[in-house]
């Protein structure tokens, strides 16, 4: 699910770009480049479930 998620994004980002680098220009569009991935960490580091020290078998 999450590769098919990422794969979506990855379509979208690359539909987006150009599109964005003509309304916004270069420096947002490359800000916005930058904010995402960083939103994407603190999401990730937030709501993703600890598996340090879990059984394996658990998350299958």
């Amino acid at each position: 699910m999450a590769a098919a998620i990422s794969r979506d994004g990855a379509a979208i980002a690359a539909f987006f770009f150009p599109v964005t680098m003509a309304e916004l220009g270069t420096n947002t569009t490359l800000v916005l480049a930058v904010i995402f991935p960083i939103i994407g960490l603190i999401a990730s580091v937030l709501w993703a479930p600890e598996t340090k020290g879990k059984d394996i078998d658990i998350f299958a």
